[in-house]
């Protein structure tokens, strides 16, 4: 966004100065720069021929330069001619400071900072440090060094080879702060009004953490209680879309009723009900409570149904039934209902009263529907009980799972089962399958392989089946399983299968044959008429690898999310483009992780036109107890 800012402290320095009058020949009219060629001032020069106006003539090498003795309280400012509006100083260091400040005036005695909280400036140098502040009107723009930086250890003077002044533009968080302080949403708002901003800029609302409340468009649906909506804010220069700023504002949409003391308070559920509305009293189920499914909708539900049964059977020792048709009091009612779409795909609404029903406008709604139940069961000693209410409930974030490395540490199916259901109950809907790693030197593969039958580890992998059906449980739970092969990198497995493959757990990217396997291995999983992977998505690994040739790696990775793409899937893949920036194009119809910002930052994705996801390797990357016995 082109901005820097740095805050430390601020401290005055008052000294005498030496005044050099320069001028030159190059127009500061084509340059834009206010200080090329006008009258500078120095605290101290190293040598006469270091002087002050050597700093605004326009050089930048061999002795056009401005450097000072060797003291900390050393400053430097130019005389632009006239009051004119500045906005940006660039200094071009030879020398940088450690900290300094830059300050400007109207008559050159009385100085003030250029930033409100009067802020120390750290030089990121050598080379150009940018500053840019707010637009303020002076006539005099001072360099005011505070500590050097020593270089090899010797503290030298500053040095500069130029100091330049350019008008600037309006610095873009003041403009949001104050957009942030002013918006107000009032009971029987429709449309979000968002305020006005400087001509020559636009405010765009770019997306929300509670759409079902404020969408995309601005829209206004009234939630049932207050509720708190972040939005997500941009504002952009109209002639310079390059320069822009997104921020966050959080705003309070009044709610339809009040949630009064005498109400049933908020149940505890993780993640916590978006909206609760409290009624009086509890629901309680019996021995004659019964699971009842709408009759339009026992196709779509009666999974969801059987699984809800077996669930409360575990928890509850209760059997209840499942049935087709109306609800009585005590029942748990299931239906599908088009009204709730504004909820999205895993949005549903929840009324607890003399029976409790779960409405949502597709079968993952329902389910997690389910699963809000079972939690709020789980409060109560019986098991049997759940407060009376009304909520409704939908995603804050769109994608929210783990990746578990099998390749390294390998787990039972079972194991991957039971972890399908314990992320549906807290209603994770991501679960990535890292189906191979290296340990060292020895590579592992975990899924069955007819077409290369040695490349899948003996002590343990899935078949195809039971991967194919992992797939189809996790559909079911709303889960999206997402297998991961990863190369070019980790592929110790593969070259260990057929070592022409590359070395050193390295794919050769430039072999022909080696492009050849990985496609058919991937081909072997995503072809035919009972396909291995049979979900949307599709992970092609592409981190740590450790080759020389980043255009290489670049034509390796274009070719293989377009190869995934090709099936019908949608690939996803490690973020690593920082890491192998080049010129090749890679191809931005995929999904990014962002694990570790050195190797693919997230800005650089979102400007490459990826979607991208926060997958912190810290955090969200498991190997349990792999170096353990």
């Amino acid at each position: 966004m082109g901005l820097r800012q740095r805050v430390i402290f601020f401290v005055i320095f008052v000294t005498a100065f030496i005044m050099v009058t320069t001028l030159s020949e190059r127009s500061n009219a084509a340059t834009g720069n206010m200080a090329l060629g006008k009258t500078a001032y120095s605290s101290s020069n190293e040598v006469d021929f270091f002087g002050p106006e050597k700093a605004v003539d326009g050089g930048t090498e061999h002795a056009s330069r401005w450097s000072s003795e060797r003291t900390d309280d050393q400053w430097f400012y130019v005389d632009l001619g006239e009051p004119v509006e500045i906005g940006r100083v660039i200094i071009n260091w030879q020398t940088p400071a450690e900290q300094y400040q830059i300050l400007v005036s109207d008559d050159a005695v009385s100085w003030r900072s250029v930033f409100a909280d009067n802020r120390v400036l750290v030089a990121s140098g050598p080379g150009e440090d940018t500053i840019d502040f707010e637009p303020t009107v002076a006539q005099y723009v001072k360099f005011q060094g505070e500590t050097r930086r020593p270089i090899e250890g010797v503290y030298y003077g500053y040095s500069f080879w130029e100091f330049e002044v350019y008008k600037g533009r309006p610095q873009l968080q003041p403009i949001m702060d104050a957009v942030k302080n002013s918006i107000v949403v009032s009971e029987g708002d429709t449309l979000l009004n968002l305020p006005a901003v400087p001509e020559g800029y636009t405010l765009t609302l770019v997306n929300t953490d509670s759409l079902p409340v404020i969408d995309v468009q601005g829209n206004i649906h009234a939630p049932l209680v207050d509720t708190q909506v972040q939005l997500l804010l941009q504002i952009q220069s109209d002639s310079d879309p390059t320069y822009l700023l997104t921020d966050n504002a959080l705003v309070t949409v009044p709610g339809l009723y009040e949630q009064t003391s005498d109400r049933n308070p908020e149940p505890r559920v993780i993640p916590s009900l978006r909206e609760w509305l409290g009624a009086t009293g509890e629901f309680r189920l019996s021995d004659k409570s019964k699971i009842v499914i709408r009759a339009d909708d026992e196709a779509a539900l009666r999974g969801t149904a059987d699984i809800l049964q077996q669930d409360l059977l575990d928890l509850t020792k209760l059997s209840l039934t499942v049935e087709v048709g109306s609800p009585q009091e005590g029942d748990i009612y299931l239906m599908l209902d088009a009204a709730q779409a504004g909820l999205g795909k895993e949005g549903y609404e929840l009324n607890i009263g003399e029976y409790a029903s779960v409405a949502a406008s597709e079968q993952t709604g329902v389910m997690f529907g389910t699963r809000t139940i079972l939690q709020l069961l789980g409060h109560v000693a019986d098991h049997k009980a759940m407060p009376k209410g009304q909520s409704r409930d939908y995603p804050k974030y769109p994608d929210r799972g783990f990746m578990l490395d099998v390749g390294r540490k390998f787990y039972t199916i079972e194991f991957l089962q039971d972890y399908v259901k314990l992320m549906s109950y807290y209603k994770m809907n991501r679960f990535q399958i890292h189906l191979n790693d290296d340990v060292g030197d020895v590579g592992y593969f975990r899924l069955e392989s007819e077409k290369f039958p040695g490349v899948t580890s003996k002590d343990g992998y899935y078949t195809k089946q039971q991967f194919r059906d992992l797939q189809l449980l996790g559909m079911e739970y709303g889960v999206n399983v997402v297998p991961e092969i990863d190369t070019p990198g980790h592929s110790g497995a593969f070259i260990a299968y057929d070592s022409r493959l590359g070395s050193n757990n390295q794919l050769d990217i430039n072999r022909p044959e080696t492009l050849d396997f990985i496609k058919a291995l991937f081909d072997e999983y995503l072809d035919g008429s009972n396909p291995t992977f049979v979900g949307p998505d599709v992970h092609v690994g592409t981190d740590e690898y450790f080759g020389d040739d980043k255009e290489a790696f670049r034509r390796y990775a274009d070719m293989l999310l377009n190869h995934i793409n090709s099936k019908g899937k949608r690939a996803r893949l490690w973020g690593s483009l920082s890491a192998y920036d080049g010129t090749t194009p890679v191809s931005n119809n995929a999904t990014m992780d962002i694990w570790y910002e050195p190797y693919g930052s997230a800005q650089q994705a979102v400007e490459l036109g990826y979607d991208i996801i926060n997958t912190n390797t810290n955090l969200l990357y498991i190997v349990p107890q792999l170096y353990r016995s």
